[in-house]
């Protein structure tokens, strides 16, 4: 259902005068490079936080709580920096 939707949600906005997103910009070689490793970036980070938790537990044999401690680290580093990441 979603591989459906979004090719017709790519014909929609392709074909359309005014689209809602433009895709059309995606022509530009740095655009779409940047857009491509901006997505495995995410993908790469997101995967790294979901399955270090389950490695802990189930192969290390950590409680939840200890995961937890973990994790706490890189948690608190990234709410210590994050507001000085917007300037």
């Amino acid at each position: 259902m979603s591989a459906l939707c979004l090719t017709i949600f790519v014909w929609w906005e392709l074909q359309v005068k005014f689209p809602v997103v433009n895709l059309r910009v995606l022509k530009s070689a740095t655009l779409s490079v940047s857009a491509v490793l901006t997505f495995v970036l995410g993908f790469g980070l997101f995967s790294a936080i979901y399955v270090f938790p389950l490695f802990a537990q189930r192969t290390l044999g950590y409680s939840a709580f200890q995961t937890g401690l973990m994790i706490m680290p890189g948690v608190l580093m990234g709410a210590a920096i994050s507001p000085f990441w917007g300037r």
